[in-house]
């Protein structure tokens, strides 16, 4: 008989212990254990170490108080400490788990060695509404997640009724075999929360040969805090300027191409907006369009894969 598996769920924080507190109550009432919960702590406060505390008789937590602030850099600390361990689950600090979610995760990596990655279905999005919404705005329709022409990521709307291949992996629950990812690195130029950080680390695995899958039966929710990350301007700025980077590392020989593709998506997702409410539409498109005409003089070192100026740019946009 195999030896258990030894699960690592690692969730990254930053001053939301009253979301992390939701999210380890249910890890806690989890059908299947994991053997330690790593929290990589970036937060002002001491909140979060509370938290920790008050969990620490239910489950094995390893806390971990960090000075930087930053996704990538909080996963690779998680990667680190995953040596000993067999899988490694990444979780957001604002899920929750159905019970047998991390059972049914588990079960996958023992009934298929080859499997390098995985990830569950999030049940509180997309459904027919959400599916009415995206084709009158012109989304790509996809039964399973992947990477369109125009490097959109997509995600079913439905749960499929059985396994099916992934191109890449949710950021707030994703789970790797640790022989497969040992050498790996989540990009670190990715700043801030890391817009699109986790499509780039599964994506890349995905072009190596990883095989990725959706475990449908592993369910959970993703409880959004409600709160704007950044201001606007900064986020979309965010957005393209990685999205670019993604698109000039995967595919340098089509950048052009297939980043004007993906603006061009990306604004006829407001289509309906713009007859609900045309004022708001026109904002938006105006900020995009702002935007777009102020990062096009970063688009040679962004292409070259150095985004130390633009990442200087979306900070000094956070301080307005």
């Amino acid at each position: 008989m195999s030896e258990r598996i030894k699960l690592l769920v690692g969730i990254p924080t930053l001053n939301r212990s009253q979301q992390l507190v939701k999210t380890l109550m249910t890890i806690a009432k989890s059908t299947f254990l994991p053997d330690r919960v790593l929290i990589v702590d970036q937060s002002y406060n001491n909140e979060t170490e509370r938290v920790v505390e008050t969990f620490s008789k239910k489950l094995n937590i390893e806390y971990l108080r960090v000075s930087y602030r930053g996704l990538t850099k909080a996963r690779n600390d998680i990667l680190k400490r995953s040596d000993c361990f067999d899988v490694i689950t990444f979780l957001d600090d604002d899920v929750k788990l159905r019970e047998d979610y991390l059972e049914r995760i588990v079960k996958a990596f023992e009934n298929d060695e080859e499997l390098a990655g995985c990830q569950g279905f999030i049940e509180n999005q997309g459904g027919f509404k959400d599916l009415l919404l995206r084709f009158l705005n012109g989304a790509p329709p996809s039964s399973r997640p992947v990477v369109t022409e125009c490097f959109v990521n997509t995600y079913p709307y439905f749960p499929p009724f059985h396994l099916i291949s992934s191109e890449w992996l949710s950021g707030c629950n994703m789970s790797y075999r640790v022989k497969f990812v040992k050498g790996e690195k989540f990009d670190e130029n990715f700043i801030l929360y890391g817009l699109g950080e986790d499509l780039e680390f599964s994506h890349r695995l995905f072009n190596k040969g990883a095989k990725l899958l959706m475990i449908p039966s592993a369910r959970l929710k993703h409880i959004s805090s409600g709160l704007n990350r950044l201001p606007n301007k900064a986020g979309i700025m965010m957005r393209f300027a990685y999205r670019r980077y993604m698109i000039a590392k995967f595919y340098p020989n089509r950048v052009e191409e297939m980043f004007w593709r993906y603006v061009k998506w990306y604004k006829r997702a407001f289509r309906t907006l713009r007859i609900r409410r045309s004022q708001h539409w026109r904002q938006i498109m105006d900020l995009v369009d702002t935007s777009l005409k102020e990062l096009e003089g970063y688009f040679p070192s962004i292409d070259k894969g150095d985004l130390s100026r633009v990442n200087a740019l979306i900070l000094k946009e956070t301080q307005r």
